[in-house]
């Protein structure tokens, strides 16, 4: 993989472990002074933000402080803020799972996933938070590649195609969605919440508390369709299922 160009982040301090997960742009607008993506520019920011929370901060607390952080960020670049304000799509968006140690529990904002693992290295529970958007956008785009292998297209045509037809026939949905997020007056159904710089609901945080007979935790994007208690044997699911 490309390391310059992920999107993605973690990092582990004495009183925090976090997975970040920077949302790859709908629009593909670059507006930093980098010229990075919004995604790996959030995830930068989350980053850096972590270990300045003070070890007892809130759930609550703690969202707020790192939405502060990509906001303020936001007000460092010339008329961002007042663009991100009106343009919800060119918003820099990342999901995040956090564990914290004083409070014993983990908390995500978003779709990243989490998985805790006992003493007999069995998963007790696995915790993959989806939306309702990415299932319809998933059987949308599905849809239109069964489609056009009906039409004559083998797989093998669709896995190497650069311009990637089913991303681009579901586009709309993609840049659409923005409307609805972290908007507490959007459909029910569609409404998400993830960081971006603006207020996230509390109905936007997840939370979980760590259960007893844990002997260690997992925190990871959504790129892993499934966790397993070892990284090896995650790693070796989605080969498989990359390569079918």
């Amino acid at each position: 993989a490309d390391v310059k160009s992920c999107e993605d982040a973690w990092i582990v301090t004495p009183n925090f472990a976090c997975v970040i997960d920077g949302a790859t742009s709908a629009t593909g607008s670059r507006w930093t002074k980098d010229n990075i993506t919004g995604g790996k520019w959030a995830s930068q920011i989350l980053k850096e933000t972590i270990p300045n929370l003070e070890r007892e901060t809130t759930v609550r607390d703690a969202v707020n402080q790192l939405t502060d952080a990509i906001q303020t960020a936001y007000e460092s670049e010339d008329g961002v803020l007042e663009h991100m304000n009106i343009h919800r799509e060119d918003r820099a968006t990342a999901s995040l799972v956090v564990y914290s140690s004083f409070l014993d529990q983990i908390f995500f904002v978003g779709d990243c996933q989490a998985a805790f693992v006992n003493h007999k290295d069995e998963i007790t529970n696995a915790i993959q938070p989806t939306k309702y958007n990415d299932q319809v956008m998933s059987s949308a785009r599905s849809m239109y590649l069964q489609l056009e292998i009906a039409k004559g297209k083998t797989k093998e045509e669709l896995r190497s195609d650069p311009e990637d037809e089913g991303r681009t026939f579901i586009q709309p949905l993609l840049v659409g969605q923005k409307m609805f997020q972290n908007n507490p007056d959007a459909p029910a159904a569609h409404r998400y919440w993830t960081m971006d710089g603006f207020p996230i609901s509390d109905s936007g945080i997840e939370t979980y508390d760590v259960p007893l007979d844990t002997k260690h935790i997992i925190l990871a994007s959504d790129g892993y369709p499934t966790l397993f208690p070892s990284l090896e044997k995650t790693e070796e699911d989605l080969m498989t299922i990359i390569q079918e």
